[in-house]
């Protein structure tokens, strides 16, 4: 074969398998190819497969007898067609590239408003979230202010029967007594007056305290007290009604407790009486016991020198339903209506109570079994105190009978009651209606003691006392100020004026004149100043001493009862000598009156036989004989047997209790070392 038809041949076959590989690949390769070449690469291939083309149409006329003008113009067609079908393929292939552009824009698009319609979708499915969760809070609220307006109704209810039962009482009573009764009836008409009397300010104490809390007005003091004699105290106050009901009060507190912390006793006592009062209400059987112990399970840090006190009302009543352990806190609610049906009370006590605790850096919890019993669990806050070392000493009856006295009240009526009460111990007392009247009186006249009511038009109590001591006739002159509502910080401001006492009204009259007795003779502190008589510091000097009573005549023993507890002692009762030694071999006591005639064992067998204990003990407890033998032998025999004083019946009740304050001022000192 011809060399050059050979090359050609060979050429055509190599030109005609690129043109089918470039025809097979060029989908491939254009898709490969970089987006902004694509246009180029198909111009690019067309013209090689024109130029292929046409070289293979070349090589194959070579090989026939076409003339050459034949040649021509086939070639010029096929190079015409070619160039079409290139152009009709360029121009698809940009056809194809914007509609794959329309295309992708078009999915964008979709995309796009998809989106935001699911967007709009989830959004109204918030919304309609949002008002259902809204509607459901307006439909709660509703229901809890449909609920508090029928808690309230009921409380409004309980209240006016609370109001309207001692009002009606003291009304009824009053009237009766002003029309005729005898005498036996008239004591008993005027003990129901006054029972009636303290269960109405009990409750406006409760109405007003909730005011105050819920105004956040009120405020916690911060003074030293003694946990143990505040503890006693609750019980000793509800101890009658405990007793009423055959129920037994106990108390028991750890030894890690301090003894002395700082606080406000006040709120913690009202807090506990609030508790124990209604365990006692709620109880028919059994016991109710106060536990104090250190909490060690809190969580809140502590500053320097603070304790948190865990303190238990542990009852055997009817208990309280699970659902309802919570909202018994809730203002003017109670576990169940029909209670105060039964039982009587506001529903305020506990919410007081929790508002308190709250106020005191703890909280109130109940648990309750319903049938078997409930225990409240109390928190409180307080910061540890020294013992206070300095004894009150009490002016005798003696000593106080010609003292003038003087009344500043802007309340007739008040004046009145002050002057009634203290009328049998005192010699002269004058009264007058304001400060300016008093100031005029103070410089015309000499008193002993000034009593002041701190609420009155013009100049009040604080502003009259910080005057009298500007006036040389009374600068020394001690001072007691009497208040319906103390506020917090009023004890620093009255040791600064130099008032020696302070007590809140209603004032009970054997609180008064032991405020009066107590005035009178304060020593002195340290510092130079005196201390400030509060209720709270009587109530604690009255706690310290505990006392043994030993008769085996009951109306004996219960005359001498009704007048300690009157004076605010502890007394503890027993028929014999036998009894008393076993009473001491549980409890401790500060001081023993002894009868001499008993059965079993007499009052010399029993001082004998405390004395021998004492030995190995080494502490001397004073023994006060009380017998109808009035010899001088009696007393010579008495003394001898150890007994350290003595008393002939009857019983000079002014002598007893100089006793009683002569050996609770020596048990002060002892206790604190002086």
């Amino acid at each position: 074969m011809d060399p050059i038809k050979l090359f050609s041949t060979s050429l055509v076959t190599l030109g005609a398998s690129f043109l089918l590989a470039s025809i097979l690949t060029s989908r491939q390769i254009y898709r490969l190819a970089p987006a902004a070449f694509r246009g180029r690469w198909v111009i690019l291939s067309g013209l090689i497969c024109f130029f292929l083309l046409g070289y293979l149409a070349f090589i194959v006329l070579q090989f026939t007898d076409i003339p050459f003008p034949l040649e021509l113009l086939v070639g010029l067609v096929f190079m015409g067609g070619a160039s079409f079908v290139f152009l009709i393929i360029d121009l698809s292939k940009k056809s194809i590239d914007n509609l794959h552009d329309l295309n992708n824009n078009l999915e964008r698009l979709i995309a796009e408003r998809t989106a935001e319609l699911v967007q709009a979708n989830y959004s109204l499915h918030d919304q309609i979230v949002e008002r259902e969760a809204i509607e459901a809070r307006l439909q709660e609220a509703k229901s809890a202010a449909e609920a508090a307006n029928l808690a309230k109704s009921e409380f409004l209810a309980n209240m006016s029967h609370e109001i309207r039962t001692p009002m009606n009482a003291i009304l009824g009573f009053t009237e009766i007594l002003l029309k005729n009764a005898n005498h036996e009836q008239r004591q008993e008409y005027l003990q129901l007056v006054q029972n009636s009397a303290t269960r109405l300010m009990d409750l406006i104490n409760d109405i007003l305290d909730f005011s105050k809390i819920e105004a956040n007005k009120v405020d916690l003091e911060s003074i030293s007290f003694d946990l143990e004699s505040l503890a006693q105290s609750c019980l000793k106050m509800l101890a009658v009604k405990a007793h009423d009901k055959g129920l037994e009060l106990v108390c028991s507190i750890d030894h890690q407790v301090p003894r002395q912390v700082c606080g406000d006793p006040g709120r913690l006592r009202q807090i506990l009486i609030n508790l124990l009062g209604n365990a006692i209400k709620f109880t028919e059987k059994g016991e109710i016991i106060l536990r104090i112990a250190l909490d060690k399970g809190g969580t809140a840090a502590l500053n320097p020198g603070e304790i948190r006190l865990h303190f238990t009302v542990q009852d055997t009543g009817i208990g309280i339903p699970p659902e309802l352990c919570e909202i018994i806190f809730d203002s003017f609610t109670q576990g169940d209506g029909s209670t105060t049906r039964k039982y009587g009370g506001t529903g305020l006590g506990l919410t007081i109570s929790a508002r308190l605790a709250k106020m005191m850096g703890g909280d109130i919890r109940v648990e309750s079994t319903p049938g078997k019993g409930s225990t409240f669990h109390l928190t409180t806050c307080l910061t540890t105190a020294k013992a206070d070392n300095t004894p009150i000493t009490l002016a005798t009856e003696e000593e106080i009978k010609d003292l003038s006295v003087l009344i500043v009240d802007d309340n007739s009526a008040n004046r009145q009651v002050l002057a009634t009460v203290i009328a049998p111990y005192i010699k002269r007392i004058e009264s007058v209606a304001d400060g300016k009247t008093a100031l005029e009186k103070v410089r015309s006249s000499t008193f002993n003691l000034l009593l002041i009511d701190t609420q009155m038009p013009g100049m009040d109590g604080f502003d009259l006392a910080e005057q009298l001591k500007t006036i040389p006739a009374s600068a020394h002159t001690p001072i007691i100020l009497l208040t319906s509502s103390g506020q917090r910080g009023d004890a620093g401001r009255l040791q600064r004026l130099g008032v020696d006492g302070y007590l809140m009204k209603p004032v009970g009259s054997s609180e008064l004149m032991d405020a009066i007795r107590a005035v009178l003779f304060k020593p002195l502190l340290p510092n130079g100043s005196r201390p400030l008589v509060t209720r709270h510091l009587l109530q604690e000097r009255a706690m310290h001493l505990r006392i043994l009573l030993a008769d085996d005549e009951p109306i004996n023993r219960q005359l001498v009862s009704i007048l300690l507890e009157e004076k605010e002692y502890q007394v503890r009762v027993v028929e014999n000598g036998q009894q008393a030694l076993e009473a001491m071999a549980h409890s401790t006591f500060d001081a023993i009156l002894m009868d001499v005639s008993m059965p079993v064992k007499d009052g010399m067998q029993t001082t004998r036989a405390i004395r021998e204990r004492e030995k190995e003990s080494g502490r001397h407890i004073p023994i006060i004989a009380m017998t109808g033998h009035a010899m001088r032998s009696d007393q010579e025999r008495c003394l001898a047997a150890g007994m350290d004083y003595y008393l002939a019946k009857p019983i000079d009740t002014s002598q007893l209790f100089s006793l009683l304050e002569k050996i609770g001022q020596n048990t002060n000192e002892n206790s604190h070392g002086t």
